[in-house]
C-alpha cells in the first residue's frame, strides 16, 4: 500500500507541473488565435483535458539541470552495528551479519505513524478529497436528474412541429429529447453521452421567431457535438486533479469556448444576422435572474457572466462563423495532441567533462584480499603510476549519476538495484530475470552458524545477503552483455578501520566507475545504489533502504561504510539465448546440489537440497520458526516462476515439455507459500504454537518435495537443450 501513495504521489507531481507548462503553451496560443474560430482554441483546450486523463506512455530525458543541481542528501546517524564474522579455516573473508533486534513486538500504531512518508501522506490525502469530490458529484447528479425528472413536460404541439421542422432543416435526423422545465432562466442540455435539451418555460413566448431558431440551434449544436460526454471527462478531471487550481481554470475556459463553438455553429447554420442571434441570447441569459433553480454546474450550459464576452466575439466585425474547425487545424491539433499527451518529460543533468580524480595511495603493508583480484587501472591509481593534477591531500571531487529512482517494489534488493542500474545503462532486464539469472529465485539461503534471535537460529536473515546473488554474476554478464565483477575488502582491516580500509579497497573503484556514468552497488546490510560521492566523512550517496525495508527511496546517504562492491565494466556481446538458458539451468541445478559455491565457502553455509533438510530438522528440533524464511521464500519463488514460464516460450519440444511441467510445479509452490500465515503472527495471534509449528512444519515438508521435482524436470530440460546438434 505505501508504494502505491508514493507511486500516486509522484504521478500526481510529474503531471500536475507538466499539465502547468502545457497549459501556457496553449494559453499563449489561444490569445494569438483570438480572432479565429473558437473550434481551434476549443481543441487546443481539450488537449489539456486528454493529458489530465491519460497516463504517461512515453518518457523523453530532458537534460536541461547543471550537473551540480543534484538532490540534496538525507543524512542518517545510524547506531554502532555489532559485525558478526565467520570463523573459517577455508576463506580469508568472512562477512559481517546484522542480528535483528532480540525484540520481535509489533509497533504500536503511533510507531507506524511515524515511519508514514509525506509522499504516503499526500497520496492518502488525495484517495481522501478523490473520494469527496467524486461523492458530491455524483450526490449533485443524482438530485439534478431526479428534479427534472419530476418537473419536465413535454412542448405543445406547435412548437414540437416548428422545432421538427428546424432540426430536419438542418440535416440533424436523430432528433434529442426537448422538453420544458418550470423555474430555470435559461436552455441548458443534460445527459451522460449526447444528452436531452431543457428549455424555460417562458420560452413558449419569445414571439420572434428567428430568435427561437438561434436559441435552438445553439442548444442542438452542444447535442451533435457530444458536449455532455465531454462534459463529463471534464468532471472526471476535475475530481482527479481536484487539489489543482490550474485544472479548475481550464475547465472555465473549456466551456467558454464551447459556448463560443456553438454559437458559430447556429449562425453559421442558419445564415442569421450577428446581431440577431446576440438579441436572442441576451434576451434568453438576462431572464436568468427570475429563475428559482439555479443552474447545475454540471449541466452544460452557458454562464450569464460570460455573455459580454461571447457577443463581444459574436459582433466582431471580422468575425467568420464555421460549423467545424478546418480539416487542417484538426489535423494539425490532433499531431500536437498525440505529441504532448502521452509524453512526459524527465529532467536531467547536463552532460560535463570527466571530473580530476585525486587517489591516496594506500601504505606498503595494506592488507590487500588475494582471492578479489584488483583490476589493473585501478592498481596503476592505487600504486600512483597514473598521476592527476591535484595534490595528495586533496579528497576526491564529486561525481555525480542523475539517475532515476527505482521503482519502490518490495523483494531482493540486490536484483531490484540490478535491474535498475542495467536499465540506466541501456539494457532493460527485469526483475524476475535478474533473479533468474543469478539463480537468487530457486535458492534457498541458509547458515547454521548464525544469526541467533531469542536462542533460535534467525535463518532467514541470509536470503537478503548478497552472496547467493554473487554466484549467479557470471551467468547474468553473459546474458545481459555488460562485464560485472565483485570487489570485497579485508574484513579485519575493516574491523579496525573502515574508513581507511574504504578509501584503500573502493574509492578509486567507485570514483572510476561514476566518472564513466555507470553508477555502483555497494553491499551494506542491504543493496545500495551508488550515483555520487562527495567530501563528507561518509561519502556515497544514491538509492537504498533503511532498516529493515526493501525498498530503494528517494537520494539518501549511505549509513556507514560498504563491505563489497558490484561494479561493471565494459558492454559485451550478450550470449545466444539458448546458451544463456542452458548456463542458467546449469547454475540452478549446481545451487539445488550445493555445488555452485566451490570449496572455500564457510561449511555452514546451503544453497539447496541441504538448506532444506538442515531447515527441516530446526523446525522438528523446535526452532527456525519464524516469518522470514516464508516471506523471501514468497519473493523469490514467484520469480522462478515467472522466469519460467519466460524460458518456455524460447524452447520446444522435450526441453520445452519439462520447463512447462517445472513451471507448473512452481506455481504449486507459490500456491502452498501464500496459503501458509505467517507463523509468528499466528502464535502471537493466540494460536496454539504447537500446532502451528505442525502445520508450518508440514508445509516446508511438501514444498521440499516439490523444489525437488522442479528441479529434476529442469535437469531434464538442461539435458535436452544440450543434446541439440
Amino acid at each position: 500500500m505505501a508504494n502505491y501513495l508514493t507511486s500516486i504521489t509522484n504521478y500526481l507531481w510529474t503531471q500536475s507541473w507538466q499539465m502547468v507548462i502545457l497549459a501556457v503553451i496553449v494559453a499563449m496560443l489561444s490569445i494569438l488565435l483570438r480572432n479565429k474560430s473558437a473550434h481551434i482554441r476549443y481543441l487546443l483546450w481539450l488537449t489539456l483535458l486528454a493529458k489530465c486523463l491519460v497516463p504517461p506512455l512515453l518518457t523523453v530525458p530532458l537534460a536541461i539541470l547543471p550537473q551540480e543541481q543534484i538532490a540534496q542528501p538525507i543524512i542518517e546517524t545510524a547506531a554502532k552495528i555489532p559485525f558478526v564474522f565467520v570463523d573459517s579455516a577455508e576463506t580469508t573473508i568472512a562477512e559481517p551479519v546484522v542480528p535483528l533486534p532480540t525484540s520481535l513486538a509489533e509497533p504500536t500504531i503511533f510507531g507506524k505513524l511515524a515511519t508514514v512518508t509525506l509522499s504516503q501522506w499526500l497520496g492518502f490525502a488525495w484517495i481522501l478529497g478523490v473520494v469527496i469530490f467524486a461523492l458530491v458529484a455524483l450526490m449533485k447528479a443524482l438530485r439534478v436528474n431526479h428534479w427534472l425528472r419530476r418537473e419536465r413536460r413535454p412542448l405543445p404541439a406547435d412548437l414540437q412541429r416548428s422545432i421538427r421542422s428546424l432540426f430536419a432543416e438542418l440535416s440533424e435526423e436523430k432528433f434529442p429529447m426537448v422538453w420544458l422545465v418550470d423555474g430555470i432562466g435559461q436552455p441548458f442540455v443534460w445527459g451522460l453521452l449526447r444528452g436531452d435539451i431543457y428549455l424555460p418555460s417562458d420560452f413558449t413566448e419569445i414571439k420572434a421567431e428567428e430568435h427561437r431558431r438561434g436559441i435552438l440551434s445553439h442548444e442542438l449544436s452542444h447535442v451533435i457535438r457530444f458536449d455532455a460526454a465531454v462534459n463529463l471527462l471534464q468532471i472526471i478531471a476535475q475530481v482527479g486533479f481536484w487539489f489543482h487550481p490550474l485544472i479548475w481554470w481550464v475547465n472555465k475556459r473549456i466551456r467558454a469556448e464551447r459556448e463560443k463553438c456553438c454559437d458559430e455553429m447556429a449562425i453559421a447554420w442558419l445564415g442569421t444576422k450577428a446581431k440577431d442571434f446576440s438579441t436572442a441570447i441576451v434576451n434568453i441569459l438576462t431572464a436568468e435572474h427570475k429563475s428559482t433553480q439555479p443552474i447545475s454546474s454540471l449541466a452544460v450550459a452557458g454562464p450569464v457572466k460570460n455573455i459580454e464576452d461571447r457577443i463581444k466575439t459574436i459582433m466582431n466585425p471580422s468575425k467568420k462563423y464555421y460549423k467545424r474547425p478546418s480539416i487542417v487545424a484538426a489535423i494539425t491539433i490532433l499531431l500536437f495532441a498525440l505529441i504532448v499527451v502521452p509524453t512526459t518529460l524527465a529532467l536531467t543533468s547536463q552532460p560535463t567533462g570527466k571530473p580530476h580524480v585525486t587517489i591516496e595511495a594506500p601504505s606498503e603493508t595494506a592488507d590487500i584480499n588475494e582471492t578479489e583480484p584488483i583490476d589493473p587501472n585501478i592498481q596503476a591509481l592505487m600504486s600512483g603510476s597514473i598521476h592527476t593534477n591535484q595534490t595528495e591531500k586533496e579528497k576526491p571531487m564529486p561525481t555525480n549519476i542523475n539517475m532515476p529512482a527505482p521503482a519502490s517494489d518490495s523483494g531482493n534488493t540486490y536484483a531490484r538495484g540490478m535491474s535498475a542500474v542495467l536499465s540506466y545503462l541501456g539494457t532493460d532486464t527485469s526483475y524476475d530475470r535478474v533473479m533468474g539469472l543469478t539463480g537468487v529465485a530457486f535458492i534457498l539461503q541458509v547458515d547454521t552458524s548464525g544469526p541467533f534471535v531469542e536462542g533460535e537460529l534467525d535463518c532467514g536473515w541470509w536470503p537478503n545477503d548478497a552472496w547467493g546473488f554473487d554466484l549467479g554474476l557470471p551467468v547474468l554478464s553473459k546474458a545481459v552483455g555488460w562485464e560485472t565483477r565483485k570487489i570485497r575488502c579485508s574484513a579485519e582491516a575493516y574491523r579496525t578501520d573502515a574508513a581507511a580500509e574504504h578509501n584503500r579497497a573502493f574509492s578509486p573503484a567507485i570514483q572510476q566507475s561514476l566518472t564513466a556514468g555507470r553508477p555502483v552497488l555497494a553491499e551494506h546490510d542491504h543493496c545500495f545504489i551508488v550515483t555520487a560521492v562527495d567530501n563528507e566523512e561518509l561519502p556515497l550517496l544514491g538509492y537504498g533502504t533503511r532498516g529493515k525495508s526493501t525498498q530503494f527511496e528517494d537520494v539518501i546517504r549511505i549509513a556507514g561504510y560498504p563491505w563489497g562492491l558490484i561494479v561493471f565494466g565494459e558492454k559485451t556481446t550478450p550470449g545466444n539465448p539458448e546458451e544463456i538458458d542452458l548456463a542458467s539451468l546449469r547454475h540452478i541445478i549446481a545451487l539445488w546440489n550445493e555445488q555452485a559455491q566451490g570449496p572455500d565457502a564457510p561449511k555452514t553455509r546451503f544453497s539447496g537440497r541441504q538448506a532444506w533438510a538442515e531447515w527441516l530438522r530446526l523446525l522438528r528440533a523446535g526452532s527456525a520458526c519464524d516469518n522470514n524464511m516464508l516471506i523471501h521464500l514468497r519473493y523469490n519463488r514467484r520469480s522462478a516462476l515467472a522466469y519460467l514460464r519466460e524460458m518456455v516460450k524460447r524452447h520446444n519440444g522435450a526441453a520445452a515439455t519439462h520447463l512447462s511441467v517445472a513451471a507448473d510445479l512452481y506455481q504449486r509452490i507459490v500456491n502452498e507459500l501464500m496459503k501458509q500465515g505467517m507463523p509468528y503472527n499466528r502464535v502471537k495471534s493466540g494460536e496454539d504454537e504447537h500446532a502451528v509449528r505442525a502445520e508450518y512444519t508440514a508445509m516446508v515438508e511438501l514444498v521440499s518435495e516439490l523444489e525437488a521435482q522442479a528441479i529434476a524436470e529442469l535437469e531434464a530440460a538442461a539435458a535436452s537443450i544440450s543434446a541439440k546438434p
